[in-house]
């Protein structure tokens, strides 16, 4: 009753009265309805077992979850915590790789025998690992064949060229080395650990006035802030025969 009458002083947006519906009215349509149960889940059961992408980042940090990183500084990261051994790596995975064709692409994965798969691997790799990858995309997940590249030859192919320096500034590692007829010349290859996320890393310090002990922004929420000042505000110049950082405009 009370929001009748409170829909009975209220005007529309023209100025004119409005006309709620008669109490009556209201009661005979209430009646005819049953009410409907809804079954309580608690917040475990809302977020469900697995999760990966950005949405892993969001989980609130008092539920009991494991925050997985199945590569670290541009290696598979084993370490001796929960899920730091090759197998748990491997089944992160294969979660994240499936959950990315029926997510993303679309793809259903009884159908991936029809398709065939790319794997891009570092210039630098782990001949064992490589097999275990291929292991997971062929056997556990089911793609109908594999082909496997190095990032530089697959980044020169992408560019159009024959031979070029490649230089890969990723988010946790950078890699050089130079490519000649499809072919990434070993001697010329090398690999630090070192990236944008460092430099993200810093720019989260110097935000944080007067200078203080630097916390460690793996939940994603700090970090989003100074990722964003990093890709906006910071660019690469050539100059001579350097490439040199500078802060944008």
């Amino acid at each position: 009753m009370e929001v009748l009458q409170a829909l009975a002083r209220a005007t529309t947006r023209e100025g004119a009265r409005r006309e709620p519906p008669a109490p009556s009215r209201v009661l005979e349509l209430n009646t005819g309805l049953s009410p409907e149960e809804v079954e309580e889940k608690g917040e475990e059961e809302a977020w469900g077992e697995v999760w990966v992408g950005e949405a892993a980042t969001r989980i609130p940090i008092n539920l009991p979850y494991n925050l997985h990183f199945p590569f670290r500084r541009g290696d598979v990261h084993l370490h001796p915590g929960v899920g730091g051994s090759l197998s748990s790596v491997l089944l992160d995975l294969q979660a994240i790789w499936s959950d990315a064709l029926q997510r993303e692409l679309g793809l259903g994965l009884t159908d991936l025998g029809h398709y065939r798969a790319v794997l891009v691997i570092p210039a630098l790799y782990n001949r064992g690992l490589v097999k275990h990858l291929v292991s997971l995309l062929l056997t556990t997940i089911g793609f109908g064949g594999c082909f496997v590249v190095q990032d530089h030859v697959a980044a020169t192919f992408g560019a159009g060229l024959a031979s070029a320096c490649v230089v890969d500034v990723g988010d946790q590692k950078t890699s050089v080395s130079c490519v000649e007829d499809g072919v990434s010349l070993p001697s010329s290859r090398i690999q630090l650990g070192y990236g944008g996320s460092d430099i993200t890393q810093l720019l989260y310090y110097m935000s944080r006035q007067p200078p203080g002990k630097l916390g460690s922004p793996t939940r994603g929420a700090p970090r989003r802030p100074a990722l964003g000042t990093h890709s906006c505000y910071t660019t690469s110049r050539r100059r001579g025969a350097a490439w040199t950082w500078t802060r944008g405009a």
